[in-house]
């Protein structure tokens, strides 16, 4: 889970998904998390040590907070596109005011 308090702050959510990308990109060169360091999470995203604990408290808090990312979007995804058009449904409300 995060750790910074205003996450609507435009510098905080650039830092976040720099975190992110360094991450993920690391995950698909090494093949596993075990190997992966905060040092070179942080270089790779190019912040300091400290501000990835800023953000997160692991390696683990941050595929923890990628995880629910991902999943919450598709989630998202998947009940807008099967509940466009139902009446009385928030998501389906929306989808025909739009059109």
């Amino acid at each position: 889970m995060s750790r910074v308090g205003n996450s609507s702050d435009p510098r905080v959510q650039r830092t976040r998904q720099l975190l992110l990308e360094a991450f993920m990109a690391l995950v698909q060169e090494k093949r596993t998390i075990h190997s992966i360091s905060i040092q070179e999470i942080a270089m790779r995203a190019t912040v300091n040590r400290a501000t990835f604990y800023a953000h997160f408290e692991d390696k683990y808090a941050l595929m923890a907070d990628w995880s629910r990312e991902k999943f919450q979007r598709g989630l998202v995804s998947t009940f807008s596109h099967s509940r466009v058009g139902i009446p009385g449904h928030p998501i389906g409300s929306l989808s025909r005011s739009t059109r």
